[in-house]
């Protein structure tokens, strides 16, 4: 076990206050950063889960949230839809500003989500989805383009994605199937909110 210290560093007033109090003896300037972003990307990179998550087989497309319910003949036909792409560790998958014509989901490895805030040199991180989950959903919703930039993290990653307009077009021509993925869509949508709506402080 060791401590991480964010928002110091050695040259300035709160580093140099630490070390004249003997801090780095037992805290190495290593585990210092200057930002919680830093500190937790530190973290991320050498969890023993992060192991797991790019040693494990790749899951059964059709067990993850995304696709849950769909029977073996729906998930041939949504089968034949789906692209499959390898990424390298720091990969970029997309740029804010891009257009946002897809949804992804994991399959090996994780994506580091981040955006780029006004007045800031570097962007500020905003999650990491692992093995199993899908993001870029909202694409499935409305048209429009990446508000954030995504990062590939993991020796190997390994991502399917699915154009909007295939989804569309598989509802139009076959209902039944298409919405299943839109029931389930609806309910991870309400899931996260709920989530973000739990970590929002509640107004006095």
């Amino acid at each position: 076990m060791c401590l991480l210290l964010s928002h110091v560093q050695e040259g300035e007033g709160n580093g140099r206050y630490l070390r004249a109090l003997g801090i780095r003896a037992n805290t190495p300037a290593a585990f210092w950063f200057s930002d919680l972003d830093r500190a937790l990307d530190w973290v991320e990179d050498r969890m023993p889960e992060r192991d797991r998550f790019e040693d494990a087989p790749e899951p059964g497309l059709r067990d993850t949230a995304f696709f849950a319910g769909l029977e073996e003949n729906e998930m041939a036909t949504l089968g034949t839809l789906l692209q499959r792409q390898e990424l390298d560790h720091g990969d970029v998958l997309f740029r804010e500003g891009d257009a946002a014509d897809r949804v992804y989901l994991i399959a090996r490895g994780s994506v580091s989500i981040k955006v780029q805030l006004s007045g800031e040199n570097r962007a500020r991180r905003l999650a990491t989805f692992v093995l199993g989950v899908f993001f870029g959903e909202m694409t499935v919703l409305e048209d429009g383009c990446r508000s954030v930039d995504a990062f590939a993290k993991g020796s190997q990653v390994v991502l399917y994605s699915l154009r909007a307009e295939d989804l569309a077009g598989i509802l139009r021509d076959h209902p039944q199937l298409g919405i299943k993925p839109y029931r389930n869509l609806g309910r991870e949508l309400t899931t996260r909110l709920c989530i973000t709506s739990g970590a929002l402080p509640v107004p006095e």
